[in-house]
């Protein structure tokens, strides 16, 4: 089984994976604005510069997905950098900027760098509050059978009525924060234009996520959840847990945007949950329990830096091993193997400075090597970094004018206050008039975090903005519901 993984290194080793990430000047931009960005070429098990490609293809993308541009960088010591101009022929909407390296496509799509940017209608000098999406030309109370929504927001667009100032248009501005990864759908409608448009869906859904990945009859396991609606907007919903003979088993209640978790024995017995949201109930099935397997349990000792695995096998004619194989990687790469007994419960305890940073895998396989639990973890070590900036303006303080001189004095040192050295850019941006919502990554959390998940993470930077026990465990459930 040793060399099995052995194996594995070394097609690892061999065939290194590449990841890709954009620094940009901006949340959102306007027509007739240049999108600036710095690109960063990292070899994704090392978290160091890739020495593999040495071209990069940056390519701008339409709100209707259509390629509108490709340009082709030289990698020159892991970077390059460039830019797009958006031309004023161009509509406004949600324009997509994708970066790879031609190596990266062996991967799949999921390797190539994304990032959505809304692009507003040009507007007079110095306007740059009025950010206007959609301008067509429409006469009152007319009847259409299509519209734009995204789907995180309740009240999306505004309608505004004309006058001379819009030369007689009506058109729509967004009124909300608008998630960047959120693809405008259109939806049928035949309703006449109102001063304001409302997504009226009510209805919620659960998905449950066993720890280990299967829910297995006669143990205690955690099983954590997500409630949403049917835009995938996660809610607050708290819930109950009854058998098939109604009577109240737990209650579950979500903690951060809809997830929560729960500890829970399965049995022969028939479960559900039943929700309260709005004044309305929902019912839902706990998914079926499998006879045999084994429950894996991960907890992480904050105070002690440790992380505990634990393991209990469920026996039967099926699921019948002697030994297991708990396998922890990063990356791709195995760094650590332990063989366990399955004739009783087992415990690791392992240091989390032991673990490379960011999202490690666990996972137990039998001696065959199928995997029968796997789950999620995330190690953030002690601060190794710290990162001061200042800036000083001796004439104005700290207000500063467009395209205005400003002096920056930058330090980067470690845990023992030594220099460090390394190539830095910087993106200065208007407070007042910036869109955070639309970008809540930076190099960090995208390096340890986005690039290693499925889907869109809301507010990824929210996971780092303390290294407490109340962020580590919201991050914790994030392993287990996305992961």
């Amino acid at each position: 089984m040793q060399s099995y993984f052995q194996d594995i290194n070394a097609f690892n080793a061999m065939y290194p994976q590449e990841k890709v990430y954009l620094h940009f000047d901006n949340t959102a931009y306007f027509l007739e604005e240049t999108i600036w960005f710095k690109a960063y070429v990292m070899a994704a098990n090392a978290q160091r510069q890739s020495q593999l490609s040495k071209v990069l293809y940056v390519e701008l993308l339409s709100p209707e997905g259509a390629v509108l541009e490709t340009k082709k960088y030289p990698i020159v010591n892991g970077g390059c950098h460039g830019e797009f101009h958006l031309d004023s022929l161009y509509l406004s909407g949600y324009y997509e900027v994708r970066a790879y390296t031609r190596y990266m496509l062996n991967f799949g799509d999921d390797a190539v760098f994304s990032r959505v940017f809304p692009v507003y209608k040009n507007v007079p000098e110095g306007n740059y509050h009025q950010k206007t999406i959609l301008d067509r030309d429409l006469s009152r109370r007319k009847k259409i059978k299509e519209h734009h929504v995204l789907g995180e927001q309740s009240i999306l667009w505004k309608y505004l009525k004309p006058s001379k100032a819009t030369q007689e248009k009506y058109y729509f501005e967004p009124v909300k924060p608008l998630d960047p990864k959120d693809r405008l759908k259109h939806i049928s409608s035949n309703r006449a234009f109102d001063e304001q448009f409302y997504d009226k869906e009510e209805d919620i859904h659960i998905d449950f996520y066993p720890e280990g990945g299967a829910l297995i009859k006669g143990a205690q396991q955690n099983i954590a959840f997500c409630i949403s609606d049917k835009e995938g907007k996660g809610v607050h919903a708290a819930g109950r847990i009854f058998n098939q003979h109604h009577q109240q088993i737990a209650a579950l209640a979500p903690v951060l945007d809809g997830k929560g978790v729960f500890s829970f024995t399965a049995d022969d017995a028939q479960y559900y949950v039943q929700l309260y949201y709005k004044d309305k109930q929902y019912r839902f099935p706990l998914p079926e329990a499998q006879d045999g397997g084994c429950v894996l349990t991960l907890r992480q000792h904050f105070e002690k830096d440790l992380i505990e695995i634990s393991t209990q096998y469920i026996h039967n004619e099926v699921f019948n091993d002697s030994i297991l194989a708990v396998v922890l990687s990063h990356g791709g790469n195995i760094y650590r193997f332990d063989l366990v007994e399955t004739a009783h419960s087992q415990r690791l305890l392992i240091p989390t400075n032991a673990m490379p940073e960011g999202v490690n895998i666990v996972s137990v396989f039998d001696a065959e090597g199928r995997t029968l639990a796997e789950r999620l973890c995330f190690v953030r070590h002690r601060e190794s970094l710290q990162a001061c900036l200042s800036i000083k303006d001796n004439s104005r303080g700290y207000a500063f004018n467009p395209y205005g001189k400003i002096k920056l004095k930058l330090q980067a040192k470690d845990a023992d206050d030594k220099a460090l050295p390394g190539r830095i850019s910087i993106s200065v941006r208007d407070a007042e008039s910036d869109d955070l919502s639309f970008n809540t990554d930076n190099f960090y959390t995208w390096l340890l975090l986005s690039s290693e998940l499925k889907g869109y993470i809301k507010q990824a930077s929210y996971y780092f903005e303390k290294n407490d026990r109340v962020h580590q465990l919201h991050l914790d459930l994030l392993m287990l519901t996305q992961g």
